[in-house]
């Protein structure tokens, strides 16, 4: 695409009144914006808050304070550890217990999710099939949301 690499960046995004939303490519294992700048993938997101704040220092994340990751409104971000930004998560109640299965799956629900994986089926149809995410889908498939009925499927 010709332009700047601002250019280009912006014709991905959709300013709204609070969230500005990446319509562009998202990274395949995370829902976070992507693009290409000089031959390598930038994440939208890191991009847009060096585009308005700056440089990020060396080991740090760039975080949501919104918690929409395809956000780039650079008032919605801000800089933080890891750790910073697993407090802001559970300030938030956004944590979800390790190793416990959403009850919106139920053993036999669980078990189906399996069998249709083994069928072929891929993460993101389960996830749409059944109303959970991607990651909930793997915890199943692999057996570590919970021991259940799914024993050697693994």
């Amino acid at each position: 695409m010709a332009g700047t690499v601002e250019q280009r960046f912006w014709r991905f995004v959709e300013k709204g009144d609070g969230c500005w939303l990446w319509l562009g490519n998202v990274h395949q294992h995370r829902p976070y914006g992507k693009f290409s700048v000089s031959g390598r993938t930038v994440l939208a997101h890191r991009f847009s808050y060096e585009m308005h704040r700056g440089a990020i220092p060396r080991g740090m994340l760039v975080c949501h304070c919104c918690d929409e990751p395809r956000c780039v409104n650079p008032e919605h971000l801000f800089v933080g550890t890891q750790a910073d930004n697993i407090a802001d998560r559970d300030r938030k109640g956004r944590r979800a217990p390790r190793h416990v299965l959403p009850r919106k799956l139920s053993d036999a629900d669980a078990a189906a999710l399996v069998a249709m994986g083994h069928a072929g089926a891929t993460g993101a149809f389960l996830a749409r099939a059944f109303g959970v995410s991607q990651g909930t889908v793997s915890q199943v498939r692999h057996g570590t949301s919970r021991a259940m009925a799914t024993e050697g499927m693994r």
